[in-house]
């Protein structure tokens, strides 16, 4: 069978799943069990009384989910998995009432006034208990899809969540775990393990923290501030699209806690900085945006950060293997193209050093190596007004330390200080004395 007859059967409805094992607990490790009628009619009984009814965006490569007929996030949920979390979900709001009650008991304030409007009394503090409950019930999610599958390594025997990579694929053969369990998938391990570690490091007595939410090319939040971004890559990822994954559960647990924040039923999209083809009417356009969004938010930064301090960026160049320098660039290299090619404001900062993260390559999505293959961080300094704007590309390099100067494995080396700074050099580089005009 081709996928074009699949696909058409799929979005017809005429594609079901069928349960093919039990996993359960033996002495010695895991025993696989084959299932009955009995239990797969169990599994069929739960009937949700609410389900995230809200579009995939759909954007080909990322959300192939969308190919299938699940073009809703209800879709990727069994509904035995949609009955568990939306009982987590309405559990949260039932705890913020006890814990305030029992906070009032306690001899916390009473001032009625709610965490989102400032408030530090036990109002507040049902709030920010009930925040971290969501949030937990929002990440549980992430290990309760038709998604998930099964790691079947003798060293793991587990479920691998959704979010493997930063995508919705389609999975032919998926993993339900039993939220109520000990083993992989379970539901307690987003607050014993997770939401523990969170809460044990943070430090007891400190200076308020605060974060904001604001568009890039117009803030005023860097001004006077010490400046470490990442910024989106080009086309690589729908950061928006995807987290509407995670917003559908977080608004239902805590819509009434941040009730501006989850005031729209999807996360806003139509100003995220990303190539989004299908938002902008095409590849060009789409890149336009980018572009441009990218440019301005640069030339804030550069105007606005801390004049003793540099400004850091963290970035990744993908490219497929090759023997070249710079040979087969992808898209999302266009980040950084922004901040040197088409940044005036910011080509008058100087490039002080690039310190790459080689282990990230592999560490990212899975193992893929060719997804980034030149992770780095890159720090920029103000450059004196008497020195000329030089692009990126006349920028030469050095190696800063000998055990740096190695190129990672299957990277071109690049010792000659006259050679132009290839993307694929995995050496910190320092830039000061190439970066001013003479």
């Amino acid at each position: 069978m081709d996928y074009g007859y699949i696909r058409t059967e799929a979005k017809a409805a005429r594609m079901g799943s069928r349960m093919m094992a039990i996993v359960a607990e033996g002495e010695r490790g895991r025993v696989y069990l084959a299932p009955t009628e009995a239990l797969e009619a169990i599994a069929l009984q739960a009937k949700p009384e609410w389900k995230p009814e809200v579009e995939i965006c759909h954007w080909p490569g990322r959300t192939n989910v969308v190919e299938y007929g699940m073009t809703q996030f209800a879709d990727l949920f069994t509904p035995r998995q949609l009955v568990a979390l939306t009982t987590f979900s309405d559990l949260v709001l039932e705890a913020r009432e006890r814990v305030k009650h029992n906070a009032i008991a306690a001899g916390l304030l009473d001032d009625g006034k709610l965490l989102a409007s400032g408030g530090t009394g036990a109002a507040a503090y049902g709030d920010a208990v009930t925040t971290l409950l969501g949030l937990a019930v929002a990440r549980y999610s992430n290990a309760s899809t038709t998604i998930c599958s099964w790691n079947p390594g003798q060293k793991k025997e587990d479920i691998r969540f959704t979010f493997s990579r930063q995508a919705l694929p389609m999975t032919w053969d998926y993993a339900e775990g039993n939220p109520f369990s000990a083993s992989s998938g379970n539901f307690t391990d987003n607050f014993e393990t997770w939401l523990y570690k969170v809460l044990l490091f943070l430090p007891s007595q400190s200076q308020r923290g605060e974060a904001l939410q604001g568009d890039a090319a117009t803030q005023a939040i860097s001004t006077g501030k010490v400046v470490s971004t990442d910024p989106p890559y080009y086309d690589n990822i729908g950061y928006a699209d995807l987290s509407d994954f995670f917003y559908v559960w977080q608004r239902r647990a805590l819509k009434s806690v941040f009730p501006d924040l989850f005031a729209t039923l999807a996360v806003p999209k139509a100003d995220e900085l990303v190539a989004t083809p299908y938002r902008h009417g095409g590849k060009e356009k789409a890149e336009a945006f980018f572009l441009d969004g990218m440019t301005q938010a640069m030339q804030r930064l550069a105007e606005q950060s801390h004049p003793a301090f540099p400004v850091t960026i963290y970035y990744g160049i993908c490219l497929p293997p090759s023997p070249g320098v710079g040979q087969g660039a992808r898209p999302f290299n266009n980040p950084f193209l922004a901040v040197s090619d088409y940044s005036n404001s910011f080509l008058g900062d100087h490039l002080a050093l690039i310190w790459p993260f080689p282990h990230l390559a592999t560490a990212l999505c899975g193992g893929c190596v060719d997804v980034l293959q030149s992770p780095s961080l890159r720090c920029y300094r103000s450059r004196p007004e008497e020195g000329a704007q030089r692009g990126w590309r006349s920028i030469s390099h050095e190696s800063v330390t000998p055990e740096t100067h190695k190129p990672h494995r299957g990277r071109p080396a690049a010792s000659d200080k006259d050679q132009p700074l290839a993307p694929l050099d995995s050496r910190a580089v320092t830039c000061d004395q190439f970066c001013y005009g003479g």
